[in-house]
């Protein structure tokens, strides 16, 4: 299975490719300098997730309609048109319109289930609108994609007291041991950050995608590093003599986009593309006289 997190700055979107070869989007956030809807301009997708129904999720989806033909989208089932209008009455966006528009003319959901293969699986849980919460971060599609033993976990915008709804349900616990990689809820802010959720799981990296830092919200890269194993890098020094660091945090304001590399057996690598130099490490080349 491979899984490309894109560089789209403060926003979400994420490409998952089967063994199969069918594939599925997650989200369809975009830069100032790209976008899916131009990068897959005519590509076929077998599906589309909306995991939160905010502007940042959403800002490409009205051009991607116009290129990139899908076979089915999926989003929170208890947010039809009425409650997402009513929710974002002072804050509709485009994309958010786009979305209002799919709800309106389609429902929650249009399509069948993906064929996903015999060794891999997706999974939707979330929260009811209006009787668990009323607004669009904790209603937030949390999501799950397992490929044999490796699983990954989507944490769409979810917040602290969604979190601690969700470890209500024994089958949200039960899986939560088995992940290897989180991408962490609201684009790692402060306010998604939720203890309880790694006393069930403790994965081996994080991933972050947001842009720099611009706020004390997002300065939560140890909080997190605190609570995983950690991977060996692999990208950059090809310098068998020097040593590969142990990351335990990836983001793409510093790493860009990632390509996650799955195999059965749950081992997995991740590929990085930063879009701009890591000062910090040529710093520590030229020390070494590399």
């Amino acid at each position: 299975m491979i899984i490309d997190i894109h560089d789209v700055g403060h926003g979400a979107c994420s490409v998952v490719t089967l063994p199969n070869q069918r594939r599925f989007m997650i989200d369809c956030g975009r830069s100032d300098i790209w976008s899916p809807s131009q990068f897959y301009a005519g590509q076929h997708f077998d599906g589309l997730i909306f995991q939160n129904l905010d502007r940042d999720h959403l800002e490409d989806l009205p051009n991607l309609r116009q290129s990139v033909p899908f076979g089915r989208y999926f989003s929170n089932p208890t947010i039809d048109s009425f409650a997402l209008g009513t929710m974002k009455k002072w804050d509709m966006a485009p994309g958010v319109a786009s979305a209002w528009d799919l709800l309106r003319n389609y429902g929650t959901a249009n399509g069948g289930r993906i064929d996903m293969g015999p060794d891999s699986e997706e999974l939707c849980m979330w929260h009811r609108y209006g009787t668990d919460f009323e607004e669009t971060n904790n209603l937030s599609v949390a999501v799950f994609v397992r490929y044999g033993h490796f699983v990954m976990l989507y944490g769409g915008d979810m917040e602290e007291a969604g979190w601690r709804l969700m470890l209500q349900r024994p089958h949200f616990r039960n899986i939560l041991p088995m992940v290897k990689v989180y991408v962490a809820a609201h684009h790692g802010r402060d306010n998604g950050c939720c203890e309880e959720l790694f006393y069930y799981m403790q994965p081996s990296v994080v991933i972050i995608s947001d842009y720099e830092h611009r706020f004390e919200t997002q300065k939560t890269t140890a909080w997190y590093a605190n609570r995983v194993l950690g991977i060996q890098d692999i990208s950059g020094i090809q310098n068998a003599l020097i040593p590969r660091p142990i990351r335990k945090v990836l983001t793409t304001r510093r790493d860009g986009h990632m390509k996650i590399s799955a195999r059965l057996n749950g081992g997995f690598h991740i590929q990085t593309e930063p879009s701009k130099p890591d000062y910090d490490l040529l710093e520590v080349i030229k020390a070494l006289g590399a």
